[in-house]
């Protein structure tokens, strides 16, 4: 394929996706400029494998090379001193613009079979990052507007092996009870510091894959209305007008998206569509930006 075996498979994608996204400047992967990105520290060499954006979601992987140890039933690898998130920040290309933003799902990519490696031993990290809502850092910053072209700095710290994640929460839960401090174990530990610039995809070199659809439709039961739908490959965001903060049956105004149904009559089912990020981008106007599990065509 064109992408890392990860992302390919966390987004279900397949060759023609790939080439399409590929092709149209959304997506580069494993190009020269990654490899001389590669940073070594302990033995273990992590470089950034692809990336891809469409200005509002962005997703990065890392090839994780030289992590020698065999994973048993139910072990999982993590970055000790980060519960599964490294250190992140993101700013423009020219480092004066600031990106509020939404960094989740950051995890190791497990294939269907469970395995973590692929048949070279090499494992995968899989971020993502969706555009949220912030404050500059710095009064002379301003906030970019979009992720085209920005420059995600990532840092990773000390990789090693650990049980499963129940477990983990269940030590966690146990330290809160009895109010004490309490780390879930870790074993096969290479100390080690990774640090990137992962430069997103440029928007001048990215062709236009968005459908924005008028729909000025009234939720049927609430005050509220559904202004805009946007439809990128990778996400749905819907824009909606609420006269109130709650529905008339008491519960926070929020849309749950139950399916996308496609031009050509397929539908998409809701377990394709991820959790939203809810923006409020004017008082009484909210968008819900949901990150989708697969590759669509707008």
């Amino acid at each position: 394929g064109f992408w890392s075996r990860g992302l390919a498979g966390t987004l279900n994608a397949d060759e023609n996706s790939q080439q399409v996204l590929s092709d149209s400047g959304l997506a580069s992967s494993a190009d020269s400029a990654f490899r001389e990105q590669a940073v070594t520290s302990g033995g273990v060499t992590i470089m950034p494998g692809t990336v891809i954006t469409d200005g509002t979601v962005a997703y990065i992987s890392f090839i994780i090379e030289g992590y020698d140890y065999d994973l048993e039933d139910g072990e999982r690898p993590v970055f000790a001193d980060m519960k599964d998130n490294p250190s992140v920040n993101i700013t423009g290309s020219d480092g004066d613009a600031f990106i509020p933003a939404h960094i989740d799902n950051g995890h190791f990519y497990q294939d269907k079979a469970g395995r973590y490696s692929d048949e070279n031993g090499n494992m995968e990290y899989i971020m993502r990052i969706m555009t949220a809502e912030g404050t500059v850092p710095q009064e002379e910053w301003e906030i970019a507007e979009d992720l085209f072209d920005a420059v995600v700095h990532v840092e990773f710290s000390n990789l090693c092996t650990a049980g499963s994640k129940e477990e983990f929460a269940a030590v966690e839960t146990t330290a809160r009870a009895e109010d004490a401090d309490s780390q879930a174990p870790s074993w096969n530990m290479v100390e080690g510091h990774w640090a990137f610039d992962v430069v997103l995809p440029d928007k001048e070199k990215a062709a236009s894959m968005t459908s924005r659809f008028e729909l000025k439709t009234q939720i049927e039961g609430s005050s509220m209305e559904i202004e805009q739908a946007v439809l990128t490959p990778i996400s749905v965001k819907l824009e909606y007008v609420a006269e109130s903060e709650r529905n008339p049956r008491g519960a926070a105004n929020a849309l749950h998206l139950s399916g996308i149904r496609m031009k050509d009559g397929t539908m998409i089912a809701n377990d394709n569509v991820e959790q939203p990020v809810i923006l409020e981008t004017a008082p009484g106007v909210k968008t819900e930006l949901f990150p989708l599990q697969m590759i669509i065509d707008p």
